[in-house]
């Protein structure tokens, strides 16, 4: 099988799967008994597990949401916002991951 690199795109998308699968940051476990343990090092080589789990919604491995009514009218969800910032990279914005999470941001919160 051919080798695939993992681009912040990928790491989002696997991510975003298993998170909505479990409703939660997967542990490194976890990901191992999906046969995705490369995702773990992965997420570490690219800003860490820490930066990831607060992209995936702030939550921590093994951890589920607690956000009350006043965080989710503040600002858009999260999940929103990771879905548009993808959508801006598949598109071929200019800039990174961050600039089109400010981007997806900015747009969301209009």
């Amino acid at each position: 099988m051919a080798h695939r690199k993992w681009t912040d795109e990928r790491i989002a998308a696997t991510l975003e799967a298993v998170v909505a699968d479990l409703g939660r940051m997967p542990t490194r476990t976890e990901l191992a008994e999906r046969d995705l343990a490369a995702l773990w090092s992965a997420m570490r080589r690219n800003g860490g597990t820490r930066l990831w789990a607060r992209r995936a919604g702030g939550l921590a491995p093994g951890t589920t949401a607690t956000a009350g009514p006043a965080d989710r009218a503040a600002s858009p969800p999260e999940e929103r916002i990771r879905v548009r910032a993808y959508f801006l990279a598949i598109e071929g914005a200019p800039g990174g991951p961050e600039a089109h999470w400010l981007r997806a941001e900015r747009e969301l919160a209009a």
